[in-house]
């Protein structure tokens, strides 16, 4: 099992942490003393080699979990030790338990129209003391703009402990790097992908996938849309990759 690795490639310079220390900093969170967590994975990194600028707004969270198997085993051949894989649909789904007698609250921001706010009362079902004060869409958001400021008042008022953005990289790190230039910070929050679907219509891969780090190819069989992010998590990745290798020795 890895420990902790300061990444620094493709641009991207950011602490990789394993499990435990991820779950250790969300608790000890405060807005003063912020935790901005992205969950790292093949397509992150080429999307950062192809935009400098989402290298450097990734550059600016404060941790990082490796959500991929294919970064893990590209560290790997590169003779690094890495924390263990740690999913970022893992990573929420645990907070949910622990954080199930609503001594935590939480956000959530993003996903398609009404997604959001059918998470959160799927959730509530399962968790009924589980406290989720927030739950939108945000409307539309291009990375690099300012959110909309009456996203940023309603947060403000509502105040979640924890801040779920679940718009997809790089809108979702760019919306939590600019909230925090714009003068809002949460003590937590996580760029979570599409993963609020997973609690209202979408099915997550069996265990077995999750365990063997396939998750890629049950989507590839289950998603044909998902197909074009594939190119670019597999073959273009590990072109980056070997073309990296090569030059380095």
């Amino acid at each position: 099992m890895g420990s902790s690795l300061n990444f620094d490639w493709f641009g991207i310079r950011l602490p990789l942490v394993p499990r435990g220390d991820i779950l250790a900093a969300i608790e000890h969170a405060t807005p003063a003393h912020p935790v901005r967590i992205a969950t790292i994975n093949p397509e992150f990194c080429v999307t950062a080699v192809q935009d400098p600028k989402y290298a450097q707004t990734l550059s600016l969270m404060t941790h990082g979990v490796i959500d991929g198997f294919g970064l893990w085993a590209a560290l790997k051949l590169f003779g690094k030790n890495p924390p263990e894989r740690y999913q970022g649909a893992t990573l929420v789904h645990e907070l949910f338990e622990k954080y199930a007698d609503g001594s935590k609250t939480f956000g959530f921001l993003g996903g398609l129209e009404n997604e959001a706010a059918e998470a959160r009362a799927a959730l509530i079902e399962q968790f009924p003391n589980l406290t989720i004060c927030f739950a939108e869409s945000g409307g539309r958001y291009t990375a690099g703009e300012r959110p909309h400021e009456g996203t940023l008042n309603d947060l403000t008022t509502t105040r979640p402990d924890i801040l779920l953005v679940g718009m997809g990289a790089p809108r979702q790190e760019s919306w939590i790097i600019a909230a925090k230039n714009a003068g809002y910070t949460p003590a937590v929050a996580i760029g979570v992908g599409g993963t609020f679907a997973f609690y209202t219509k979408k099915v997550r891969a069996p265990k077995l996938f999750q365990v063997l780090g396939l998750e890629w190819l049950y989507r590839a069989l289950t998603e044909p849309k998902h197909w074009r992010r594939l190119w670019r998590a597999i073959p273009v990745f590990a072109w980056y990759v070997v073309t990296k290798k090569n030059s380095s020795g």
